[in-house]
């Protein structure tokens, strides 16, 4: 269920911004560019403090590669569409806290992969 609510968030977002882009309806581009903002930010605070960072770490379960991948591809084409619409700094901002989910996704994996009983590790 998380993830269809994060994929239709998806969809809203870029279809606000194709939109916005494509028909010049300004407050549709808003729309996306907020969204970038918000969780941008969100993401960025949210793993740079260490006690939000441990309860993430505690919650977290395994995500499968291909929804992995999916959600660094929409990480980097918003980052792109930010950086091309003239918006640098929000997207340096989500490109960092982008990469920082990135990193932490990896670093649960890889402590999810060495508690599974049996792993000889």
């Amino acid at each position: 269920m998380k993830r269809i609510v994060n994929f239709l968030i998806d969809v809203l977002v870029f279809g606000s911004l194709y939109i916005g882009f494509i028909y010049g309806v300004q407050g549709a581009t808003n729309i996306g560019y907020f969204a970038g903002w918000f969780f941008g930010l969100l993401n960025l605070v949210g793993l740079l403090i260490p006690s939000v960072r441990e309860k993430a770490a505690a919650d977290y379960k395994h995500q499968n590669l291909c929804w992995r991948i999916y959600d660094g591809f929409t990480d980097l084409i918003y980052v792109c569409f930010a950086v091309y619409s003239g918006w640098f700094v929000l997207g340096t901002i989500y490109a960092i806290s982008a990469g920082l989910k990135a990193h932490f996704k990896a670093e649960q994996e890889k402590n999810l992969e060495l508690h599974i009983p049996g792993n000889p590790e």
